[in-house]
Order: C-alpha cells, then structure tokens, then sequence
C-alpha cells in the first residue's frame, strides 16, 4: 500500500513537471535563436543555460531576459575570438529567420528579442 502511494505521488510530480519543460523546450524563440548559433555546443550550452536559470526562477518567471542575457553571452565569446563578422552574419540570419516554417516566431516577438540583445551587448 505505501509502494502504491508513492508510485502514485511520484507520477503526480511528474505529470505537474513534465508539461512545463516540455513547453518551455519547445519554444520557437528558443529553438529559432539556439539553431542560429554556429556550431552544436555553443547551441548545448546556450539552451542548457536557459532552461537552467529559467528553471530557478519559477514560477512565472519571463524566459526572454534569461534568452538576452544566454544569447548576448553566447555572441560575446564569438566576438571575443576576433570573429566580427560571425557573430554579423549570425544577426543578420536571425532577423532574417522570422515566421520560419521551422520555427514560426512572429516579427514582433523576435524584433523585441533582437532590440533587448542589441541593449545587452558590449559592441566595443
């Protein structure tokens, strides 16, 4: 009887967690600025380091600072290793990429995460 109770409260947790990582890994914006990253552990961290920080600030927390703040830093090490134009190229792509087929983020939606990065970044 107690195995049953906590099979079943384990389930419960699960069934109360699941769906908010599920969703919240399944983001366009997410998925659309991870794939615009240059190589897959940049994309790895980046993403790992979303849902990390996001995760710490539940509930109702807003993903799109923690996504800037990720993204710029992401960007910064690009910028860091004397590739400019890189990390151009990967700008000019994202804004480029809105209602993606892939991805499908509104112009608004990825606007506003594009000017949030470029008050984030260090451009010197």
């Amino acid at each position: 009887m107690k195995a049953d109770i906590l099979v079943a409260a384990a389930l419960a947790s699960l069934a109360v967690a699941a769906p908010a990582s599920t969703l919240f890994r399944r983001d366009p914006l997410l998925e659309l600025s991870a794939n615009s990253l240059p190589d897959k552990a940049a994309r790895e961290v980046y993403k790992s380091n979303v849902w990390t920080f996001w995760r710490a600030f539940l509930p109702g927390a807003r993903r799109l600072p923690v996504m800037v703040h990720e993204y710029a830093a992401r960007l910064q090490d690009i910028i860091n290793r004397g590739e400019d134009e890189l990390a151009s190229d990967i700008i000019l792509d994202l804004a480029n990429s809105a209602n993606s087929k892939e991805y499908p983020v509104s112009k608004e939606q990825l606007d506003l995460f594009l000017e949030t990065l470029s008050q984030q970044m260090d451009w010197r």
